[in-house]
């Protein structure tokens, strides 16, 4: 077994070798930020990103390979997103989950070759909905006709191209029975829905358009993205 522990107390890294065929040396060095490694279709949620890049000049039997754990830090994670973190390893360009077990602050991993690893968590970070739009099943009451600037972030800049097929989406829901609706406190000029990004905030806007048949409705508007997750905001369209 080779372990490594982070001294700013970022957690720590064990290598335990189902079988060693010849000894040689193994280091693990904590890599730095970097974009190019971050892109991988998850996100990351400790702080800071934990990376490592390991190598070994040990022989070792493949079929039995190498059992990889992370140590971490949970941080400011919910419970449910502490417990399931994965473990993903960079080969031939493509960051591939090789997650074999999970828990609050561990992750562990297998692998027969070595690189950089990553933990991250599936999916991008997404962050929203932001204001003047309310979450957690808050009804927003707007206008009909009017459009709205749903605003949101996904943890950095991955284009315009982000939005799943036929996304977003909304759709007739029956009106919450004693919710008061908070009123929406901004809306947009729009003669369409549009999205932007905005690098100095690190928020996309999404300026969506009502229609006025749907006065007097209540409607679920529904974000998908390409990272496979959908989001929702709930809204009370008055006349």
């Amino acid at each position: 077994m080779a372990a490594y522990v982070d001294s700013a107390g970022g957690g720590g890294l064990t290598l335990t070798f189902g079988d060693v065929v010849t000894a040689g040396i193994t280091t693990v060095a904590k890599l730095e930020l970097d974009d190019l490694l971050l892109d991988g279709g998850f996100s990351s949620l400790t702080d800071p990103p934990l990376y490592y890049d390991i190598a070994t000049t040990a022989g070792f039997d493949r079929e039995l390979g190498v059992e990889v754990c992370v140590v971490f830090d949970v941080g400011n994670m919910m419970p449910a997103e502490a417990a399931s973190q994965h473990l993903y390893h960079y080969v031939d360009g493509v960051w591939v989950d090789i997650t074999s077990s999970s828990s609050h602050g561990k992750v562990c991993g297998l692998t027969t070759s070595f690189s950089p690893f990553a933990v991250g968590q599936p999916g991008w970070r997404f962050r929203g909905f932001l204001q003047p739009v309310d979450n957690g099943g808050t009804l927003n009451a707007m206008k009909a006709g009017a459009a709205v600037p749903i605003k949101f972030g996904v943890g950095g800049n991955r284009g315009l191209d982000i939005l799943a097929a036929g996304a977003p989406s909304s759709s007739v829901i029956a009106c919450p029975g004693g919710t008061a609706p908070d009123e929406v406190e901004q809306t947009v000029a729009a003669g369409s829905s549009s999205l932007s990004y905005a690098a100095g905030s690190d928020t996309y806007t999404y300026v969506w358009k009502t229609q006025k048949a749907w006065a007097g409705t209540c409607r679920q508007f529904t974000l998908g993205l390409n990272d496979g997750t959908t989001h929702t905001a709930l809204f009370d369209v008055r006349k």
